[in-house]
């Protein structure tokens, strides 16, 4: 049956069937792209960024829990995140420079 104002409601038209792209995509096609390096980072550069990121623990709670200081958790997420970029990015240079200068 026709809706109010006379439209067909099987009348649709050509780019109201298009889908939308969900904006999460790019997210897991992120995930996917740095998953890899995420397993090549050592093991405790793993457990600060989940402290970090997902726990949402503030840098000075994960030092206490580390045992180390507060500017080295700095230095290793900063040097942790720098790989992840690197391998979103595709540059080998990056991950060069930092295992250079660890």
């Amino acid at each position: 049956a026709p809706r109010p104002g006379g439209e067909d409601p099987d009348d649709s038209r050509f780019g109201d069937t298009l889908g939308e792209e969900d904006p999460r995509f790019e997210l897991v096609e992120l995930g996917a792209t740095i998953a890899p390096a995420l397993r090549e980072l050592p093991e405790r550069d793993r457990r600060i960024l989940h402290m970090r990121f997902v726990d949402d623990k503030t840098q000075s709670q994960i030092a206490a829990e580390i045992g180390v200081s507060q500017m080295h958790i700095s230095r290793l997420i900063r040097r942790s995140l720098a790989r992840l970029a690197s391998a979103a990015d595709g540059d080998d240079a990056v991950d060069r420079e930092v295992a250079a200068a660890a």
